[in-house]
């Protein structure tokens, strides 16, 4: 785990055991008000250098009170990105400039991430407080990766994909410290273990200037058992 992912951990640790020390069986009403059951909250979380980004790998969590000590919490994380152009490399000296072109590229990625966490609190009336979340996880992702290279004597095309689907349960464990009314922010290490299908399939194509042509296909498929580790993360939770 990253020494930079340890430093949220720690604050929270350090306002929990100095929030502990002064009053140990002291209620706070916005944390009580805010755990009642029934109620909504938003949570977001706050990365490595301080951007709004997922929470615990979602774009969005959303939790509802199920009871003052537990909750239902569903997050979704979706990504996406296209790209694609030519590349080139200019190498500048004292006397003369070289300019290096390479094979167009298209390239495409997508992925999202479900969860539903049944989050169960302890002293949840308290300022600050523990949570341990474990609830079922999928995630599916597809990338396309598309390049084309052409010489005077022929033309290669390539073009590789692949599909990853994981399905298994997730684990969030740590620290919720209320800043405010209706305001708190949580510190968690995450964890997911489970069952994986990694299928990649790849298609090359060459052309010559004389008519001749060739083509060539490579398909592969990957299953197993994992486990990863998704260190911590600092967040925040809105409660509505």
């Amino acid at each position: 785990m990253r020494p930079t992912l340890l430093l949220p951990f720690a604050v929270c640790a350090c306002l929990a055991g100095a929030d502990s020390a002064r009053a140990q069986d002291a209620d706070y009403a916005p944390a009580s008000d805010a755990h009642r059951a029934g109620r909504w909250s938003m949570q977001f979380q706050i990365v490595d250098d301080f951007r709004i980004a997922g929470f615990e790998s979602a774009g969005l969590a959303m939790t509802r009170n199920a009871g003052e000590n537990s909750a239902w919490r569903f997050g979704v994380y979706m990504t996406g990105q296209s790209w694609g152009g030519d590349f080139a490399r200019t190498t500048t000296t004292d006397s003369t400039s070289v300019v290096q072109e390479g094979p167009p590229i298209d390239q495409d990625r997508f992925s999202v991430h479900l969860d539903l966490l049944r989050v169960h609190r302890f002293h949840p009336a308290r300022r600050v407080g523990l949570e341990l979340g474990v609830g079922p996880s999928v995630q599916f992702e597809r990338f396309r990766d598309e390049t084309e290279n052409a010489n005077p004597f022929y033309t290669t095309h390539n073009e590789a994909r692949a599909s990853v689907s994981r399905y298994g349960l997730a684990g969030r464990f740590g620290v919720e410290v209320f800043l405010a009314r209706d305001l708190s922010i949580h510190a968690h290490y995450g964890a997911s273990a489970g069952y994986m299908q990694d299928t990649s399939t790849q298609q090359s194509t060459i052309s010559y200037v004389t008519g001749e042509s060739g083509e060539s296909t490579f398909e592969a498929q990957r299953r197993q058992w994992f486990f990863e580790d998704e260190g911590v993360g600092l967040g925040i939770s809105l409660y509505l």
